[in-house]
């Protein structure tokens, strides 16, 4: 593309050289710039393309966009270098025209929180294609429409691969996309540009404060509240604090849906389901519209939350909610909440989650105590590069409902395990929580923890949740904890099946061997 048509739109200055070029491709990683590339300087937490301008051109790159220079590169004459005042907002802008801006054909549903975005989005996707709607979905668990699957390695892309997949969708016929909108997506302008039809708030806790996210809560808040600006329509949370701070106006404009409060949707008589196959919820649906609503698969007040803003969002689109309804009874997202059903041959209930902050861990623990368990065995770890609080809210929040705890590790870097957990450790002990085991393996832990169980404890395992690596220094491995969980059992009842049968061959002799004879 020429490189005046991919400035459309950016407020930028002229330095050097001039627009009339063809620009191959876009690039914020020098590493990766080719020829005719445009070379555009971030600003990171780590690094500062800035730096590394001179390598750009080295590698052919005709056209570099800065915020500032701090050198003289008059000697490269054939070089254009354009100045903007934020490089990661102009970023979008171009992104955007590079992609031929494929938002303009698409409906776009946009949902920030703290915690429930994946499985809402998830759920209104669901709904959309099974209504005939060719949905795509771009969150935490990666990048999704018709059968194409690919992984992310941010919840919001970066604008280049945001604008790559929005053009995907469009091209292979997808009309409406569900995306999750993270804080930092909106802090660092991934999304500038875009205009949602649907914007949904769900909730927001004291989360994502620390050095490399937000400074405070308050930058945290806003950085949320942003979404506002990019959304024709607003569906809200009644209950979330945000409520509190929204103007006159903005409450009257706003569609709210809630679980304790009058709304346009409203949960109410918030019930468990429990089968031998299943752990479920459901609701009473009322307001706009009422019917009772099953989640056959989804445990807990707050999945019923989620639920509920998933059908005050299809609802706008026109949506049935007998089709509603049926797509909800029996949705299940990889996980979230998610019942390993393959454990229950073994006697063993299993629960696999992303919970990695305290709001989520509470939520999560505590829907699991309305089963009535005979115990929560709660296995988790803490991560070296988030915040110590965050690490100690965690532990607080786990020792809450759990009857045992197994601390282990969660993507180890450079610091020792005990350095790591400490802060946990410290949370943990502040109920006067005693049932605890450090176990730096992580799949021992959860071996230990299956072995330890009964058939009518409840097993949660949380912080990995969709995630089938393990990270060791930033090196990725395999590690799936569904396929730990059902290697593990299977074996033990192989191993306890040919112990007994060779007992039994074996007539009165004492075996001192095999400790199941």
């Amino acid at each position: 593309m020429n490189l005046m048509k991919l400035l459309k739109n950016t407020d930028y200055r002229l330095l050097q050289g001039n627009l009339d070029k063809t620009i191959n491709e876009i690039q914020t990683d020098s590493r990766k710039v080719g020829e005719n590339n445009l070379f555009i300087c971030i600003k990171g937490a780590k690094s500062d393309g800035h730096e590394f301008v001179r390598k750009a051109i080295s590698q052919g790159s005709k056209a570099i966009l800065v915020e500032q220079i701090d050198e003289d590169l008059s000697a490269f004459e054939d070089i254009t270098i354009v100045q903007v005042h934020n490089s990661r907002r102009a970023l979008a802008t171009i992104a955007a025209n590079f992609y031929d801006h494929p938002q303009d054909s698409l409906q776009l549903i946009g949902i920030t929180g703290t915690k429930g975005k994946t499985t809402t989005a998830q759920m209104i996707a669901a709904i959309l294609n099974q209504a005939g709607h060719q949905t795509g979905y771009i969150g935490t668990i990666g990048v999704s429409y018709q059968m194409i699957r690919r992984k992310t390695v941010n919840t919001t892309p970066d604008p280049l691969s945001l604008h790559r997949y929005l053009r995907e969708m469009v091209d292979a016929g997808c009309s409406h996309v569900v995306m999750e909108a993270s804080s930092q997506g909106f802090k660092q302008f991934r999304t500038h540009g875009l205009v949602f039809d649907y914007g949904l708030f769900l909730n927001i806790d004291y989360d994502h404060i620390g050095a490399d996210e937000h400074q405070t809560f308050e930058e945290y808040f806003m950085c949320k509240r942003m979404i506002f600006e990019q959304s024709k329509q607003m569906i809200i949370n009644k209950g979330t604090p945000l409520w509190d701070k929204l103007t006159a106006q903005e409450k009257e404009n706003a569609i709210t849906f809630s679980s304790n409060d009058k709304a346009d949707y409203i949960a109410s008589h918030y019930a468990i389901n429990r089968t031998a196959a299943s752990l479920g919820s459901r609701f009473k649906l009322s307001g706009s519209m009422r019917d009772i609503i099953n989640l056959k698969q989804m445990p807990g007040l707050f999945n019923c939350e989620n639920a509920l803003a998933a059908i005050a969002v299809c609802d706008q689109l026109q949506i049935s909610i007998k089709l509603m309804k049926k797509t909800l009874e029996n949705f299940e997202v990889e996980g979230r909440t998610q019942l390993v059903k393959e454990a229950l041959k073994f006697d063993r209930t299993v629960i696999i989650d992303y919970a990695h902050n305290s709001m989520s861990m509470l939520s999560l623990l505590k829907a699991l105590k309305d089963y009535q368990p005979r115990r929560i065995i709660c296995v988790f770890g803490t991560r070296e590069d988030r915040p110590q609080h965050r690490r100690y809210d965690i532990g607080y929040a786990a020792s809450k409902y759990a009857s045992e705890i197994i601390l282990t590790e969660d993507n180890p870097g450079s610091q020792a395990f005990e350095t790591v957990s400490a802060e946990a450790v410290r949370g943990i002990s502040k109920n006067h929580f005693t049932a605890l085991k450090m176990i730096q393996d992580r799949k021992k832990a959860i071996t230990y923890a299956l072995d330890h169980a009964s058939k009518d404890d409840i097993i949660v395992i949380t912080g990995k949740g969709h995630e089938h690596y393990q990270t060791s220094n930033g090196q990725a491995v395999y590690f799936s904890e569904q396929e730990i969980i059902l290697d593990h059992l299977a074996s033990k009842k192989k191993a306890k099946s040919m112990a007994k049968y060779y007992c039994q061959k074996q007539g009165g002799l004492k075996v001192r061997t095999i400790a199941s004879c």
